[in-house]
């Protein structure tokens, strides 16, 4: 397909998975030599991390204060539903990709009777995802068949969706790993006798189950006397101040270091032994990829790695969604050390097919590129 344009529609570019995959694609297709654009339905402030191209125009159609109630947010879906129908009518050869279903369902919506190429992205898991209210989810099933192309990261989205959308329409690509992040490192010198080092990189929402992962903390640092362990908290997010009062209250301060987000992500995860992952609902987590290239061992719950992780082969999964299973999981590892760097050397060889070059080439052939 000829074109020298592609526009990215998304929520924000905020630090996020489906924000970090937008500006992944943006970066890649502006070294390719075409015009890239990004549209936010929300306030654009982007994350340092991710370090845009300044050639990338990013355009803002939430630039408007409305009252946050019904009529309020009303005003503002209509407002972002004109700006995108006149975007669409003034750039109709563009390749257009929208991530997740609300700016999905808005685009279906403002390029009605157009003949323009519309390829969606859902970047979580609409069974596990209660987040999304009951209209989104009727607009996604009776709108989604009009795309042209809708990507999503798991065989078992891509069931849920084929009872909407017939499957050939329906492509499966995983999101993709620096090569910085690919590290097979025996760690010969290490020694877990004396201190073990889990890791937590993500918002601080419910969504992740980051409080399982406070709740199972107090439960291992109340009965763990034989090894010290430590916990690295990177992110910020709605529960910070939740998180810190946590802390306080279990008096476990000192087995926890909080740090905001950073663009240093390989460096985290270079310095630690177990990376934790307790989310209770995810597409296909960006962290569990890179923390599997960097050989690391996982522990998650089904939620969150269940595509990618098989038990006690390349990682461990947890049995149940809370904190006293994550903590007998958790107290596991710490007991059996010597199953870190093992179940780490076969979580990295389950990545050496999702480096950026891969995964770019997927991405060409459903958008119909020949880069």
């Amino acid at each position: 397909m000829s074109t020298n344009s592609i526009t990215l529609i998304t929520n924000n570019l905020l630090c996020g998975g489906t924000e970090r995959v937008v500006s992944k694609l943006a970066n890649y297709y502006i070294s390719k030599g075409l015009k890239v654009n990004i549209i936010t339905i929300n306030k654009n402030d982007v994350f340092f991390g991710f370090n845009l191209n300044k050639d990338i125009n990013v355009i803002e159609f939430d630039f408007f204060n409305y009252n946050d109630n019904v009529f309020g947010k009303f005003n503002r879906l209509t407002r972002v539903y004109i700006d995108l129908r006149n975007y669409f009518q003034e750039h109709k050869n563009d390749i257009y990709i929208s991530f997740n279903t609300v700016p999905t369902v808005m685009s279906l919506l403002a390029s009605r009777g157009m003949s323009i190429k519309l390829i969606g992205s859902e970047r979580t898991n609409p069974i596990q995802n209660n987040e999304i209210s009951v209209k989104w989810v009727i607009l996604r099933r009776v709108l989604y068949k009009h795309l042209s192309k809708l990507i999503v990261q798991t065989r078992e989205i891509k069931t849920y969706f084929s009872k909407i959308i017939s499957q050939e329409n329906i492509e499966v690509i995983p999101n993709s790993i620096d090569k910085s992040f690919f590290n097979f490192n025996e760690h010969k010198s290490k020694s877990y006798r004396q201190e073990v080092k889990f890791l937590y990189i993500g918002r601080l929402e419910k969504v992740k189950g980051v409080d399982i992962l406070i709740k199972a903390l107090y439960v291992l640092v109340q009965s763990s006397k034989s090894k010290r362990i430590t916990l690295d908290i990177v992110g910020e997010g709605k529960l910070n101040e939740e998180i810190k009062d946590a802390l306080s209250h279990c008096q476990i301060n000192e087995w926890v270091n909080l740090h905001p987000f950073t663009s240093d992500v390989v460096g985290y995860l270079k310095k630690s032994d177990v990376v934790i992952i307790p989310s209770r609902c995810e597409g296909l987590s960006n962290v569990l990829l890179e923390a599997m290239a960097c050989s690391k061992c996982i522990v998650t719950t089904k939620e969150g790695g269940g595509s990618m992780i098989k038990n006690n082969i390349n990682g461990l999964l947890i049995e149940k969604l809370n904190g006293n299973s994550l903590a007998e999981t958790m107290q596991f590892i710490v007991n059996n050390s010597n199953l870190i760097r093992p179940l780490g050397k076969e979580a990295y060889k389950s990545t050496l097919q999702l480096t950026n070059e891969i995964i770019n080439k997927k991405w060409n052939k459903v958008i119909g590129l020949k880069l």
